[in-house]
């Protein structure tokens, strides 16, 4: 075991504590981890703190790493990431339902550091959502797509929906629906699964894009664009860039003019 106080230069404290609430600023203790977790953890949140608009928190906290519990838990190998603060600004777990994509943008970083993330929507055996306030993530299975894992399709379907805009029933089922949704946002998950991590982390925390041809629309969009461009909506260069309001007026204007019939 490996004893520390912060990650990545950032405090780590305990919220579970008597005495303390979650959500709260926790409890400054010395934790244990095995060593393997402790160096992926490392690595989750380097490129974490990089990644967020806010930049690196003040304070990170946990629901508990090294526990007297079946799992990996009871070998230090699993940690539980409950949220953290920016000063006097925090983000938690069970902020998921008013800040979806931003917590997806979290979980996408987790996920290319740990086999196992399991996340809000995951249902115990007890039909209980027991995950609601953290995530669990531990190295149990490999880091990659796995279809046939009901966490790691919990947490696709997730981003699907909540980042890519993908009509999804979040059940942790692989089928052909899921399928569907990664086809229409031009991912192959077996084949780009770091690639798909990475552009929803972009997404969900508002960075540019990785777009593959800046000149060519994306797979999901291609068919409308070229109706755009066909109708005189859309002049068929830059699908990437952000619209102005200038742009928004003229394409607003084009779109009254062929919708409102001749005079006479």
């Amino acid at each position: 075991m490996v004893e520390f106080t912060s990650v990545v230069g950032v405090p780590l404290r305990y919220d579970r504590a008597t005495g303390t609430s979650y959500g709260g600023k926790g409890l400054a203790m010395k934790f244990s981890a095995a060593p393997q977790l402790k160096t992926a953890l490392d690595k989750a949140c380097a490129e974490l703190w990089q990644r967020l608009p806010e930049g690196r928190p003040s304070i990170l906290l946990t629901g508990g790493i090294l526990a007297e519990k079946a799992g990996e838990h009871a070998k230090g190998a699993a940690f539980d990431f409950d949220g953290f603060w920016h000063g006097e600004r925090r983000f938690m777990a069970d902020d998921y339902p008013q800040r979806k994509a931003y917590y997806c943008g979290i979980q996408a970083v987790l996920m290319k550091h740990f086999g196992v993330v399991i996340n809000w929507h995951w249902v115990n055996r007890r039909g209980q959502q027991d995950h609601k306030d953290h995530w669990h993530i531990d190295l149990s299975a490999p880091i990659g797509w796995r279809p046939g894992g009901k966490s790691c399709v919990l947490c696709a379907q997730t981003i699907l929906r909540d980042v890519w805009g993908q009509a999804l029933t979040i059940d942790g089922s692989y089928g052909a629906k899921t399928a569907g949704a990664f086809a229409a946002i031009g991912i192959d998950p077996k084949e780009d699964w770091m690639k798909f991590l990475d552009r929803t982390a972009d997404r969900a925390f508002g960075a540019a894009p990785v777009v593959a041809d800046p000149d060519k629309p994306s797979a999901w969009a291609a068919e409308d664009w070229a109706r755009a461009e066909e109708l005189g909506l859309l002049d068929g260069t830059r699908p990437h860039d952000t619209v102005t309001r200038e742009e928004l007026a003229v394409v607003a204007l084009r779109l009254l003019d062929k919708a409102t019939p001749p005079a006479g």
